[in-house]
């Protein structure tokens, strides 16, 4: 892999881009070179005919910079360099004079230490100046003669020792004075050469990386910026060599699968096994070669603008877009195709659903209008029996609410007996619990009283042994106090009677003229003293306190006894040495005083030495605490280092999983984008086909509606119609009721005047039978009642008969209209009453 800077171009170019420069010239060089190397090999492994592709050669601006006969750029600085007097202005007057004529070589007459050249990306102005300084910053030949013999390969492949062709022309020439050292510009070349040599030999891919714009920002692409780094990177050069001669290509199977639909359907049904063979043939089939050449005479009328290979079919500039273009409008007519049966079944579908609910719906409405009539019909039936039964039942009814008041009044009697027996059982409950409550709770507190005075006799008899116990213990240490007392000034009195005697006997032993024997039991005495000392202040320490336990007690008392028998034995032992020491009294005078000198030195000294011993001994125990600590720590330490470099795997893993879950999430990222871009178009179709759908539903709709409206209509328009016939049969009904009822009224009217009329005529068949006068009387013998003063009798008027008065009054009805169509069923009228009658 190989990474390089970019063409650069700056305000100011020096040496370092110059170099750069030359290197990015050398590689689009061998670009142009391994582009035009693929296609030509390309073409003559397929068998295609093709002309010579003319491209851009940068080979004259190469050796403007590094051709040795025509003294380059970068010879002539290294020439400079070997000169001790060289300057920058002479390289760049050098550099004038020597290139003046080239064509990539431009000198500004204005500033004489620039010069430029003209690159395959544009022309760059380069400044001489710091060329020289920077051409000789090479590495002392000594310094890397060393770094050479290195054994690390990294070292060593840092810096390469010499060629061997350099060795020997060294070896053959004389040494010449400043050529020992390379410059950093025939370094650059030869390096240079090298990487050329390793590109030639291997197979190189090219990746080109484009900056978008220069404000490196997201999402801002500057158009006129990327055509300029493409331009400079030699791409667009690439796509002209490449679409000179055949740009698209394609195998022969790849080819017969994609665009055979473009064929007339004849050939299609004719070759539609051997297409089915050929999509699975191998690259190089002869059947899959035939058939894609039928194809391409069908598909391809210009025979100019393709050939035919071996594996392969290649095209002209501009072919393939137009047969893909094709492709898509034969696909597009397919599926419009597609999409009308698809559409035409589907909207069959939904009309035949339609149909058949409107169907239903009507059915639905029917027997609901159905419905609706029966049931009116039924209340009606209903109603009638109704009231029918209602009649009935509130003779019933009255007959019912006379018993329910009997019994009633019955079952109230006999509740108000149960509830007066229920309130007495309520009182005698009540004041039974409360006598119960009262018995128990004197019992609970009785109980407890008892209760509480027994925990009480308990917890004092309790605290009763404490008080005594605790008594007896203060008892005896009050005892013990003054025992130890007096043990301790008994032992003060034995000590001072100690001391007296080893008075007496030092006095003694110096009456004797110092003998080393009443020395030795002077100093014997004198260590008893002081151990007999040390236990008795030890005693008065531990046992000065009032607060001293019995057992403390008893061991200060067993330790006091120890120490006196331990005295009393001393004490014996020295009476026998000093019975001794008095027979070798005379002997050992001078020995004694030696002896005691010595002693007493022996003794400081054994002193000093316990004291540094326990001083050492201290800090040796110390240093071995420190040294303990410290052996702590470093575990500790290392116990961490562990856990850290075992964190630091955990860490690493963790790392190279996070790479590995990035670019899986990255290619997963991909996917998901084209599939989203797949499912965004089938959402646009599907938009497409859902508001075709919605349009389509909503005529569907509106239809519905009016036809809904349209029935709706006709359905108000036949409820009104039976509704003014119900109104018609319900006023009808109303009038025969009417007519009934003054029917009825009238029957009663007419039977109450015939019985009038009846009693009237026997009043006046009686009036007549006993009257003295007979006038012209009536068949019944009725007289006139209208008889004038005086005598005188008034002309015979006639009286109107029963029936005429009936048929007065059933006119009178008929005229006013309330009898109706009941008066046209009525028998005809009586005949009218006899001239004669009265």
């Amino acid at each position: 892999i190989l990474d390089i800077f970019g063409f650069e171009q700056f305000q100011t170019n020096s040496f370092e881009q110059l170099c750069i420069n030359y290197a990015n010239e050398r590689l689009q060089q061998q670009f142009n070179w391994d582009i035009f190397k693929a296609e030509q090999a390309e073409y003559e492994a397929e068998g295609i005919e093709w002309q010579a592709i003319e491209f851009v050669d940068n080979q004259e601006c190469l050796d403007l910079i590094d051709k040795k006969s025509s003294m380059g750029l970068l010879h002539l600085l290294d020439e400079e360099c070997k000169i001790q007097r060289g300057t920058d202005e002479k390289f760049a007057q050098k550099a004038r004079q020597t290139h003046a004529e080239h064509k990539d070589f431009d000198a500004p007459k204005g500033d004489q230490l620039t010069f430029a050249v003209k690159h395959y990306a544009g022309c760059v102005a380069y400044l001489c100046s710091g060329f020289r300084e920077k051409n000789k910053d090479t590495l002392h030949q000594d310094l890397a003669a060393v770094m050479q013999q290195s054994q690390a390969e990294v070292v060593l492949a840092l810096f390469p020792s010499e060629a061997p062709e350099r060795e020997s022309k060294r070896a053959g020439k004389p040494k010449a004075k400043g050529s020992d050292t390379m410059t950093v510009g025939s370094q650059f070349m030869t390096q240079l050469s090298s990487l050329m040599r390793t590109i030639n030999a291997t197979d190189v891919h090219y990746v080109r990386c484009i900056k978008p714009n220069t404000l490196n920002k997201p999402a801002i692409f500057d158009m006129a910026h990327s055509a300029h780094q493409l331009r400079c990177a030699g791409v667009l050069e690439a796509v002209r060599i490449s679409r000179m001669a055949y740009p698209n290509r394609m195998p022969h199977a790849s080819f017969v699968s994609r665009y055979a639909l473009l064929a007339p359907s004849e050939w299609q049904a004719a070759h539609e096994v051997d297409m089915a063979r050929a999509r699975a043939a191998a690259p190089g089939d002869e059947s899959a070669r035939a058939l894609c050449e039928g194809a391409l005479a069908l598909v391809v009328e210009d025979v100019a603008r393709y050939q035919l290979g071996k594996t392969k079919v290649f095209f002209r500039a501009f072919l393939l877009e137009a047969l893909e273009q094709r492709r898509g409008n034969a696909l597009a007519t397919y599926a419009v195709v597609v999409q009308k049966m698809l559409r035409s079944a589907l909207w069959s579908r939904r009309f035949r659903l339609l149909r058949l609910s409107s169907v239903r719906l009507q059915a639905l409405r029917r027997r609901q209008v159905q419905l609706s009539e029966y049931r009116r019909q039924r209340a009606a039936a209903i109603a009638l029996a109704a009231a029918g039964r209602g009649l009935r039942a509130r003779i019933l009814r009255r007959r019912l609410l006379a018993a329910v008041r009997i019994q009633a009044a019955g079952r109230a009697a006999a509740a108000r007996d149960r509830v007066y027996h229920l309130r007495r059982r309520l009182c005698a409950t009540r004041l039974q619990a409360a006598v119960r409550s009262h018995r128990h709770r004197s019992a609970f507190t009785a109980r407890r009283g008892a209760a509480l005075r027994l925990q009480s006799k308990a917890r004092m008899a309790s605290q009763r042994r404490a008080y005594l116990r605790d008594l007896a213990e203060k008892k005896e240490e009050a005892k013990l106090s003054t025992q130890l007392a007096k043990l301790q000034a008994r032992l003060q009195a034995e000590m001072e009677a100690r001391q007296n005697a080893e008075r007496a006997l030092e006095a003694g032993a110096a009456a004797d003229e110092g003998s080393g024997s009443g020395a030795a039991v002077a100093g014997d005495g004198g260590g008893v003293a002081g151990i007999a000392g040390a236990a008795a202040s030890w005693v008065l320490g531990n046992m000065g306190g009032p607060s001293t336990s019995v057992e403390e007690t008893s061991t200060m008392l067993s330790v006091v006894t120890k120490d006196r028998e331990r005295l009393g034995q001393r004490l014996a032992a020295e009476t026998e040495a000093r019975k001794r020491l008095e027979a070798e009294k005379r002997e050992l005078e001078r020995k004694l005083n030696m002896g005691s000198a010595t002693s007493q030195v022996e003794t400081r000294s054994h002193r000093q030495i316990a004291e540094a011993l326990s001083r050492t001994k201290d800090e040796v125990g110390e240093k071995t605490r420190i040294m303990q600590n410290q052996t702590i720590e470093i575990a500790n330490l290392q116990n961490t280092k562990t856990a850290l470099e075992r964190r630091i795997l955990a860490l690493e893993k963790k790392i190279s999983q996070y790479d590995d879950s990035f670019y899986a999430l990255e290619a997963r990222n991909v996917r998901d984008k084209t599939r989203m871009e797949e499912m965004g178009k089938a959402k646009s179709r599907a938009e497409e086909e859902k508001n075709i759908c919605r349009l389509m539903l909503e005529q569907a709709h509106e239809r519905w509606l009016k036809e809904r409206s349209d029935l709706r209509k006709d359905a108000l328009q036949k409820i009104q119609t039976n509704a003014a016939r119900v109104r018609e049969q319900r006023m009808q009904i109303a009038e025969l009721q009417q007519a009934h009822r003054a029917q009825r009224q009238l029957a009663e009217e007419a039977k109450m005047y015939k019985e009038q009329c009846t009693v009237l005529m026997e009043k006046l068949s009686r009036a007549g039978v006993g009257g003295g006068t007979t006038p012209a009387a009536s068949p019944g013998g009725v007289p006139s009642p209208r008889a004038r003063p005086g005598g005188a009798v008034a002309a015979p008027l006639k009286a109107p008969s029963a029936a005429n008065l009936l048929e007065k009054m059933k006119s009178s009805v008929s005229s006013s209209g309330l009898l109706g169509r009941a008066t046209s069923k009525e028998s005809p009228r009586a005949p009218p009453p006899a001239p004669d009658a009265p």
